[in-house]
């Protein structure tokens, strides 16, 4: 039976993008705490300098996705605006500023090595934006030519003019050593953005039928599975991938995970659908879903801050496997228990 106001129109485009963005904030939510108890396994932490894990996989996602689901992404041809860009960008970066300045107060463990001694995500997130925008609207150059030529100068500064060196040095004698993770590894993030908005002509193309979906879905695995081939061959043959330069194998890396995981979500959708269309259900939007992907800067902000009170508040790797959990699930309840009263009261942080 029919709920009026309630049967969700379907736009597979939209669903299976906004699915992934929230299975990645959900990721990374639970992943940012619990790297801090005994219980999380060490293989998915982030590596020191090489090698690759789940929680390297999560800065460079959703710089991919904020190139996605940019303007430019979408292809929405003269709906370009720098000054809106930068004013979206500005709170940003001053939430990198806050950050810096509350962990600097408290005396907030930091691990340097991540970003630098006064760099954080946020700053990353807000200049890549601010700088590949600026780019494609003065260039005009195709976003996949922009990607190829960043990373070719980014490798050849890692590889044969001593940038790789200088990162993994102990040397902060200055500003810019201080924060060399973050700055350094700004071309390899500037890459991926505008790697997403080249991946925006595949994954925006709008079907007509369920066939048009499963040939994007195709087309999306043979992008990742060939990128994903390339990443093996340049781990050995260029330099093993760093998230903490953001190099060349870094970056295909990411692009073959992002796109292998657009599509299985993509594949999901199709699934969905075909289904709704053979028992003649309507699909009904979850309420828990709709209201973590409506507001994703206000989830990901709430997840920092209750992660660093209990990191003030107690030492997580001294807490047993009960109190971890315990923890745990009251800071997933909150989290989740805020997104749908935001939700619910149009309380809303723009993200992207």
């Amino acid at each position: 039976m029919e709920r009026e106001g309630i049967v969700y129109q379907r736009n597979i485009n939209k669903d299976f993008v906004t699915g992934y963005r929230g299975h990645l904030l959900l990721a990374t939510a639970i992943s940012i705490l619990a790297v801090d108890f005994n219980f999380y396994p060490d293989r998915f932490a982030k590596t020191e300098t090489y090698g690759w894990s789940i929680m390297d996989a999560g800065v460079g996602s959703f710089i991919i996705l904020q190139g996605l689901c940019s303007s430019h992404g979408k292809n929405f041809v003269g709906n370009h605006s720098l000054k809106k860009v930068f004013m979206s960008s500005v709170p940003i970066f001053m939430v990198g500023i806050i950050r810096l300045v509350t962990t600097t107060a408290v005396g907030y463990h930091k691990v340097v090595p991540e970003y630098g001694v006064h760099w954080n995500f946020f700053f990353t997130f807000a200049l890549t934006k601010m700088i590949c925008y600026s780019a494609l609207c003065i260039t005009k150059l195709p976003s996949g030519l922009l990607a190829l030529i960043t990373i070719s100068i980014h490798q050849l500064l890692l590889s044969k003019y001593g940038m790789a060196a200088l990162i993994i040095s102990d040397i902060r004698t200055n500003l810019f050593e201080a924060n060399k993770e973050g700055i350094c590894s700004l071309m390899g993030f500037i890459t991926l953005y505008f790697w997403g908005v080249q991946l925006g002509q595949v994954v925006w193309k709008q079907g007509h039928k369920i066939s048009d979906y499963i040939w994007q879905f195709l087309k999306m695995c043979l992008i990742g599975i060939v990128a994903w081939k390339c990443m093996y061959f340049l781990n050995e043959a260029v330099q093993p991938a760093s998230r903490r330069m953001a190099n060349l194998t870094y970056c295909v890396w990411m692009v073959a995970l992002t796109t292998l995981q657009l599509a299985l979500h993509l594949l999901q959708e199709i699934i969905i659908t075909v289904l709704s269309k053979i028992l003649k259900n309507n699909y009904y939007e979850s309420l828990l879903w709709k209201s973590l992907n409506s507001n994703a800067l206000f989830y990901f902000l709430l997840s920092n801050v209750l992660t660093g009170l209990v990191n003030i508040s107690m030492n997580p790797a001294k807490a047993s496997d009960l109190q971890s959990f315990i923890i745990m699930s009251v800071y997933l309840m909150t989290l989740t228990v805020s997104s749908v009263i935001s939700c619910t009261y149009s309380f809303k942080l723009k993200f992207w």
